[in-house]
């Protein structure tokens, strides 16, 4: 019952820090559980179950009715727009929600122009969300701000933009640090700098974010080694918060950063045991890897012998650059040929719409070396879609 109740009031406290409106409808979902207020609020099972789990008594009732009349104020996205436009730099905008990145995208539009503004949101197209993304990417181009929901808080490399904002913030410090991965990739210098949006002063939402920055630290170092200490500590401080309110959060935020301390000195304590048991082991690691990419033409060549090449392949097309041949892209038909039954590759149409439209023609390689020579290029992998 108490995990419900946690659900219930993180699923509610994100909302309202995000979009109002979305914890309208969830507050609606609440006390008349639907179908359709649960897919325009953006609820999860986990959080639809926990919302449904015990039935609110008069004070919660009243309290959530005031709820479904929430709104977003226009001041939150005045301040963004003015943010942005003294900066002037690529930037990407995190939400948590896509009812939010929409709004968000929207108001920037209005603001800025069609031109400036791009999307990665979950619900669109995924070839129109690789398009949107190489619209920011494009360097020297007039999209200069991408706004994102949920989705790629994972599996993206934004290392090419010039700083972040923070539209709202999870109330989970190891999805923050996932959002923050995204921009700070390894070897990347100088640090890319984020910026979160500054929450009505006394409430849960301004509590939570000093929380973040003074308790986790996340604002300030990576917290990617403590992300399972975080996992067990954070019923603690959600209990603080729907226990106690902003006094709860403000409490456990002066003790989490002596906690964590302690759990980052047994960190690098079995860091440097397993140091000394893999030092030994150094020089045949570095060999092994280097041998796997001197083999990068095996490696080619099994792959085109199912895509193009073997006996009974999948039928992509091979286009090899032509003025480097380490160099090439997979096309659904040769150039100028019209798609028919007879020559499309032999996979399923939803999965090349989903998982290879997105990524077709774009140029790769199978050798390291020539994917470091070419920014932009893709390097073919295993796992590289």
């Amino acid at each position: 019952m108490r995990a419900d109740v946690r659900r219930a009031f993180i699923a509610l406290a994100e909302r309202a820090g995000s979009h109002p409106a979305l914890a309208a409808v969830a507050a609606r979902y609440r006390l008349e559980p639907s179908a359709s207020d649960a897919r325009d609020a953006e609820l999860t099972i986990a959080e639809q179950d926990a919302l449904r789990a015990w039935d609110a008594d008069i004070t919660e009732q009243e309290i959530l009715r005031r709820g479904t009349r929430l709104e977003i104020e226009p001041e939150f996205l005045l301040a963004l727009a003015k943010f942005l436009a003294n900066a002037r730099r690529k930037t990407v905008v995190f939400t948590s929600f896509t009812m939010t990145a929409r709004y968000v995208r929207d108001s920037l539009i209005d603001e800025f122009g069609r031109h400036s503004v791009a999307a990665h949101l979950a619900d669109e197209d995924a070839a129109l969300v690789e398009d949107e993304i190489d619209r920011f990417r494009e360097p020297g181009g007039t999209c200069w701000i991408l706004v994102c929901d949920q989705s790629a808080e994972e599996g993206r490399n934004f290392q090419f933009t010039d700083q972040a904002v923070h539209f709202d913030l999870p109330f989970s410090p190891n999805r923050l640090e996932q959002r923050i991965g995204r921009l700070d990739r390894y070897g990347r210098a100088p640090v890319i700098p984020a910026y979160a949006m500054e929450p009505v002063p006394g409430t849960v939402a301004s509590a939570w974010k000093d929380c973040l920055a003074e308790g986790f630290g996340v604002f300030d170092a990576s917290i990617a080694s403590l992300q399972f200490a975080i996992d067990a500590l954070l019923p603690e401080v959600h209990d603080a918060g729907l226990d106690d309110g902003v006094a709860g959060i403000t409490r456990i935020t002066g003790i989490l950063p002596q906690r964590l301390a302690a759990e980052r000195e047994a960190v690098a304590e079995q860091d440097a045991l397993d140091a000394i048991e893999a030092g030994d082991r150094a020089g045949d690691v570095a060999s092994a890897m280097r041998r796997v990419e001197n083999s990068w033409s095996q490696i080619q060549q099994a792959t085109e012998g199912l895509l193009c090449e073997g006996p009974g392949n999948l039928r992509f097309y091979r286009d090899v650059d032509r003025k480097d041949g380490r160099y090439q892209s997979y096309r659904l038909t040769a150039p100028g040929r019209t798609p028919d039954l007879n020559s499309m590759p032999l996979v399923a149409w939803d999965v090349l719409r989903s998982r290879f439209v997105p990524v077709a023609k774009r140029i790769g390689t199978y050798s390291r070396t020539a994917a470091i020579e070419r920014p932009g290029a893709r390097l073919f992998r295993i796992g590289e879609p």
